[in-house]
């Protein structure tokens, strides 16, 4: 999260567009930082920007977003219909960790792997 402390709004709005769920939750609260900054700047306060500790226990596997949902456009839409589900140690979507954490990731993109959506 220290690379976001200190931007400016947009930029912090750029790199969320490119960053997982953990990574949106790391922006906003950089954006919420820049904002407190700046408000208490304008009132003469002394400001240290330091970023509040927390866990994000969010997992991105098909198993751990099932049944999970985004508002888009002021409706509740599953989550899975509004991503692609890759592996997030290799980045491909037959890998079997993909679809569930638990499983080893086999860093493949073949179709037929057990334990993959795609099997």
């Amino acid at each position: 999260m220290s690379d976001l402390i200190g931007v400016t709004p947009q930029e912090v709005a750029g790199k969320a567009c490119d960053l997982n769920i953990s990574g949106r939750v790391e922006s906003l609260v950089a954006l919420a930082l820049w904002a407190q900054s700046q408000i208490a700047s304008a009132a003469g306060v002394p400001v240290e920007m330091k970023a509040p500790a927390f866990e994000v226990a969010e997992c991105e596997c098909r198993k751990c977003l099932e049944g999970k949902t985004v508002k888009i456009g002021g409706h509740d839409w599953p989550i899975l219909a509004s991503r692609m589900v890759v592996c997030a140690t290799c980045g491909n979507k037959r890998c079997p960790k993909a679809n569930d954490h638990r499983n080893e990731c086999t860093r493949s993109n073949e179709p037929g792997q057990s334990g993959s959506a795609y099997a």
